[in-house]
């Protein structure tokens, strides 16, 4: 089940203890950008940003709705076979089956829809941030926000800040 866009204490109250969960986490900036696209708004609803850093607090252990998750960097899962490997054995044998394939579910990428299927790593899902750089609500929203900025930084390892990019 996905619970995408969701209060984790919303999700958490409706499972056992015993439940287990899978925290996958994106960047905020490129995750933004896809639901803009996906959307086709230009208007970023302040409490996906609240939800998104309520995740990375979760993500980071700072809060525990979760028990017992298994995180996943999404922008690493993406590009790294060892990461996935390293994954993988939460679930049994490892597998790339299916990478390569793009979800027909909701039209696929909110950016290339379908179009890479069968060749879904070419797609540029790290930088889809670049096609919002000149978009003032992204900017306004996204860009300037302080705490979105400290949990990239502290979870991906990079901030994007005045429309550049910053290890």
């Amino acid at each position: 089940m996905s619970f995408e866009h969701q209060s984790l204490n919303n999700v958490s109250e409706r499972f056992s203890d015993e439940s287990k969960f899978i925290l996958i986490l994106r960047d905020p900036y490129n995750n933004f950008a896809s639901l803009l696209c996906w959307k086709d708004t230009e208007d970023i609803d302040e409490s996906l940003i609240a939800t998104w850093i309520s995740y990375a607090k979760e993500f980071l252990g700072e809060t525990n709705f979760l028990n017992s998750s298994i995180k996943i960097i999404y922008n690493q899962w993406f590009v790294d076979v060892d990461y996935r490997k390293q994954i993988s054995a939460n679930f049994g044998a490892f597998t790339d089956s299916g990478l390569q394939e793009v979800p027909r579910f909701a039209d696929g990428s909110s950016f290339d829809k379908t179009r890479y299927n069968n060749i879904a790593q070419k797609m540029k899902v790290l930088t889809r941030w670049k096609n919002c750089i000149n978009n003032e609500k992204y900017i306004k929203a996204i860009l300037s926000n302080e705490e979105l900025r400290h949990y990239s930084q502290k979870i991906f390892g990079f901030h994007i800040k005045n429309n550049k990019l910053f290890l």
